[in-house]
């Protein structure tokens, strides 16, 4: 008789809101995350986080103590109490594309800013969480609105994950777009095609 393959473990998704616009919601959803997080922390000590943030926000989230509603603060903050190993999944040279004014064009570009928002930074995390072998005793907190594409770049399943908080689709400013669909990712790979120059003519 052949062996069964050894099931593969896969980390845990925790989806949290990371700006609250009420404090009923905030205080629901922390008490929410607290109580998973200690729970899980009888369970397993050597455990890992995985954040949606890059290096240099994470580093003020550990050292400093913020007034703010920010569920991803509360997770590191945690993660931080408990001794876990805290890993920002984003690199800064992508979040300061959207930060910086110089990127100003970019925000008026909504198709290219959702491409890079959503298709890029979740497959980075995809190749992130492959690369240190995240597995079962880890957590990977995001925001909920990104669960999706990140569940299709990594093929973990959706039982995997923990919703603290829902996907949103409208917030004050208006509706949140999401990650491109491949009709999508066409048509910004024919604008872009058309907008590179043309190799010059070698002389003859």
């Amino acid at each position: 008789m052949t062996k069964k393959a050894k099931k593969k473990e896969v980390p845990t998704i925790v989806a949290i809101t990371h700006a609250f616009w009420d404090d009923f919601t905030y205080k629901s959803s922390l008490e929410k995350l607290e109580a998973f997080f200690e729970k899980a922390a009888v369970e397993a000590k050597n455990r890992r986080l995985f954040v949606e943030l890059d290096s240099e926000l994470l580093n003020d989230y550990l050292k400093k103590e913020i007034d703010f509603r920010d569920g991803f603060y509360k997770a590191v903050r945690l993660a931080k109490k408990h001794g876990w190993k805290v890993v920002p999944l984003d690199k800064t040279s992508v979040v300061e594309q959207f930060q910086s004014p110089l990127m100003l064009p970019l925000r008026k570009d909504f198709l290219r800013r959702r491409y890079l928002g959503y298709n890029v930074r979740e497959r980075s995390w995809a190749r992130k969480l492959k690369e240190l072998k995240a597995g079962g005793s880890d957590f990977v907190v995001m925001h909920p609105n990104h669960v999706q594409g990140f569940l299709i770049e990594t093929g973990i399943k959706g039982k995997n994950v923990v919703w603290i908080d829902r996907p949103r689709t409208w917030i004050h400013h208006g509706p949140i777009r999401k990650r491109l669909n491949s009709k999508e990712r066409r048509k910004l790979k024919r604008r872009n095609q058309k907008k590179s120059p043309k190799p010059a003519k070698r002389p003859r």
